[in-house]
């Protein structure tokens, strides 16, 4: 039998690995409860490592990788399993992050600028489903927009120069968000919450304030739960206080 030798990966590929490998390890923390300092306690690695191991930052050895796996029950051959890494160029780009953020306006000027497509995941649900996004969630309530937003995100994902607006709850899928992790190249757009506020608004959307006081209350506790969550994209731009064209130039930077 001849053993033909593996080409080197090139080192965007493997630092996309490692990205992904950190990412993957904070999500499975975060989604168990546990503090950095617990895993650390609990597998016997020092909270040192496990921060260069969630940032990508460290090539973490493999009997070190198994004894912080084991305290998730987590076999590593499932791990490396559910996610397979391609260099940021051959990806698409997927904005994630609440109403406001800045999605579609940004996602389309970033689109025009790399000549790229531009897609909304909620107008693609919308179109295969030949019903609004408020009629789904009437007769199908979140479980029926989740299954058609797996199905749009497969057929959008397939397609690397796509570049993606996805629905803000979207993380609140946790296959729907790995699978969108694993295959894009995920942007968090984030802002003050009197900004997303203020930008719904200025839209011609006044139902977010519309007989609900607490509105404000509400939509900080709901932040509470979805920034850990957004917090796991491979980039984050904060587009509060600056221009479309900074956040734009920003954008630009981080996409490299």
């Amino acid at each position: 039998m001849t053993i033909r030798p593996i080409a080197p990966s090139s080192e965007q590929a493997e630092q996309a690995f490692l990205l992904a490998l950190g990412e993957r390890v904070k999500d499975l923390r975060i989604r168990s409860q546990f503090t950095r300092k617990q895993v650390a306690q609990s597998s016997g690695v020092s909270e040192r490592y496990l921060a260069q191991l969630e940032n990508g930052e460290g090539n973490i050895s493999i009997l070190l990788l198994r004894r912080v796996l084991q305290v998730f029950h987590l076999p590593m051959a499932k791990l490396l399993a559910e996610f397979d890494v391609v260099p940021q160029g051959n990806r698409p780009i997927a904005l994630i992050g609440m109403r406001g953020a800045g999605k579609t306006t940004l996602g389309k000027a970033l689109a025009k600028q790399l000549k790229r497509p531009f897609v909304e995941v909620d107008a693609e649900i919308e179109k295969l489903a030949g019903s609004s996004l408020a009629e789904i969630f009437a007769f199908s309530g979140p479980e029926g927009y989740a299954s058609y937003e797996q199905k749009v995100l497969s057929q959008l994902l397939a397609h690397p120069s796509n570049i993606i607006a996805t629905g803000g709850s979207v993380v609140h899928y946790p296959l729907i968000y790995q699978e969108l992790r694993s295959r894009a190249c995920v942007l968090w757009l984030k802002a003050r919450p009197e900004d997303y506020m203020q930008r719904v608004i200025q839209q011609g959307d006044l139902r977010p304030m519309a007989g609900r006081p607490s509105a404000m209350v509400e939509l900080r506790e709901l932040l509470k739960v979805r920034d850990p969550l957004y917090a796991l994209a491979e980039l984050c731009l904060d587009t509060s206080k600056r221009t479309e064209k900074q956040c734009l130039a920003e954008l630009l930077k981080l996409l490299g």
